[in-house]
Parts: C-alpha cells; sequence; structure tokens
C-alpha cells in the first residue's frame, strides 16, 4: 500500500513540476503564432506594393509613347479650336468642331488604357479568358507602340480561361512587348506574332520544351504539368533580338552575369515573377533568325 501511495504521490508531484513548463510552452506558442500572423499580413501587404510597383514600373517605360499620344491629340484639338474661332462662316466653324470630337474620344480611350495598365485595386484572381485579355492588351499596344512595329495575333479557336489575375496578365504581355521593342530596335523586320493555344501534357512533350531555358525548374514544372490536364501558350514571336545566350542565361539563374541594361532586366523579372505566382511557365527559345517566348498556364 505505502508502494502504491508513494507512487501516486510522485506521478502528483511529476505533474505538478511539469504544469507551469507546459503553461510557459502554451503562452510562448501563442506568442509566436500572433507573430506569425503578424508577419504574414506585413508579407501579404508587401506583396499587394510589389504588384501595384509591377504595374506601375510597366506604365512608366511606356511612358515617352503616351505623353507623345497625348501631345497630338491635344494640339490637334487646340487646333481645331482656333480655327473654329477664326472661321468666316458658320459652316466653316462646324467643319472644324466637328474635327474635336474624335480627338477627344481619342484622349478618354487613352486615359481608358492607361488606368488598366496602372490598375490601383489588390489582386483578383477569378476566371477570365486569355484570349480576351490579349485583345485588350493589343489595344493598348496599337495605341502607345511605335510606328514602325506590326503587331500580328493569332486566336486559339476555343477559349483559354484560367484563373489568375486579368490585370498581371496583361503586365506581362506588355513587358514582352517592351523588350521586343527595345531590343528590335535596329532590326528591319519590326513584326511581332502573338499565338494562342490549347495542349495537353502529350503535345507539350513532343514540342520538346524541356531543353529550353524557363523560369520554373524541371522537377517543380513537371509536378505542375502531371496536375494539370490542359495548358494554355501563348508564343510571342519576332525576328532575333540583340540578346546573348549568355546574357538569358544570367537573367534565368538569377546571377551577375547578365549584361542587359537595366530597364530589360527589369521587364524579365516582373514576367517571371508574375508567371511563378500564377503557377505557369515562361519560356526562351532563341534561333540564328527568330526568337520566340512562351508563356504557358494552366486552363481550369
Amino acid at each position: 500500500m505505502d508502494k502504491i501511495n508513494r507512487s501516486s504521490n510522485t506521478s502528483i508531484d511529476d505533474l505538478n513540476e511539469s504544469t507551469p513548463k507546459t503553461t510557459l510552452q502554451t503562452m510562448e506558442l501563442k506568442k509566436l503564432e500572433a507573430r506569425c500572423d503578424k508577419l504574414k499580413q506585413m508579407l501579404q501587404k508587401k506583396d499587394s506594393l510589389c504588384s501595384r510597383l509591377e504595374k506601375l514600373s510597366a506604365a512608366g517605360q511606356f511612358y515617352p509613347e503616351i505623353v507623345h499620344k497625348f501631345k497630338n491629340s491635344l494640339m490637334g484639338i487646340s487646333g481645331y479650336a482656333e480655327l473654329a474661332e477664326m472661321a468666316q462662316t458658320k459652316e466653316e466653324m462646324l467643319l472644324q468642331i466637328n474635327k474635336i470630337p474624335p480627338l477627344v474620344s481619342a484622349v478618354s480611350n487613352l486615359l481608358g488604357q492607361f488606368r488598366t495598365m496602372i490598375h490601383p485595386d489588390d489582386d483578383d484572381y477569378r476566371k477570365f479568358d486569355l484570349n480576351t485579355n490579349i485583345t485588350e492588351t493589343m489595344l493598348i499596344l496599337e495605341i502607345i507602340k511605335p510606328k514602325i512595329f506590326e503587331l500580328n495575333t493569332i486566336y486559339s479557336k476555343s477559349d483559354l480561361f484560367i484563373l489568375g489575375d486579368a490585370h498581371q496578365i496583361q503586365q506581362i504581355h506588355l513587358n514582352v512587348a517592351k523588350i521586343f521593342f527595345k531590343l528590335m530596335a535596329h532590326d528591319q523586320n519590326r513584326s511581332i506574332e502573338t499565338e494562342t493555344q490549347r495542349m495537353d501534357l502529350k503535345d507539350w512533350s513532343e514540342r520538346g520544351f524541356s531543353g529550353l531555358l524557363q523560369c520554373q525548374s524541371a522537377k517543380s514544372w513537371l509536378k505542375r504539368l502531371q496536375s494539370t490536364k490542359q495548358l494554355a501558350l501563348i508564343s510571342y514571336r519576332s525576328a532575333a533580338i540583340d540578346i546573348s545566350q549568355e546574357n538569358l542565361i544570367g537573367l534565368f539563374e538569377n546571377n551577375q552575369k547578365c549584361a542587359l541594361d537595366h530597364t530589360t532586366q527589369i521587364s524579365f523579372l516582373i514576367i517571371m515573377d508574375i508567371v511563378k505566382r500564377h503557377n505557369g511557365n515562361f519560356l526562351v527559345k532563341t534561333d540564328t533568325d527568330t526568337n520566340t517566348f512562351y508563356l504557358a498556364l494552366p486552363l481550369v
């Protein structure tokens, strides 16, 4: 009996000794959880800020073209207003005044497209069609692109619905265009072709994409492919651009060997960051006469 009591007392003593420790551990865990929640909120705010900075960066790169378009339209409005004021007859005045509304409409459209480029809202992940997204982006590019460039688009016959932020995906298209505009500046054939298509895992394997430079690691992308039934593939093609394989490797491997100008590097980094956040992949193929960028995104 004594043995039992002693054993029982020992257990109670042990419990009494461990209870304060357990309470302290629980309190420490709660503090750590609170700190983790605070850090998570801070990271979410930083991520949202980075997303907005990406949009502003893309818009900023097109600043000269945007200013040029505004200036031309506003000068036209001012000129026609002056001619209307100088008109000798009512008919002459109306002739000049009627030329103003189309220019006002052009300025309004440009403002609307510019607002799309720097959309201030937080990330808005929803289902949308990539074909429609590219059509809207091409309207922006037609307004702000240098006149010497020609844009051609080939659309998939079927809808390409993905889950993501439509404004961020537009930043990819805009930054790809900016890279082409900058690096093809001295090339004679200034044509950029964008093509969208649907493909499955078999199509992907047969196209031989595995040997290309890509922003996802081969292991993580293979895992993603195995869980994805179908992909949307966007191909951006142009004549050869002024970029070496060494510089591309430096970009994709995030090392110090990339000698590209800062603006072009930022464009590539923005593209790859957005692509990764959308569980996609960005690949580059360089040949003697052509360059092709590929954007792969999972369909829903």
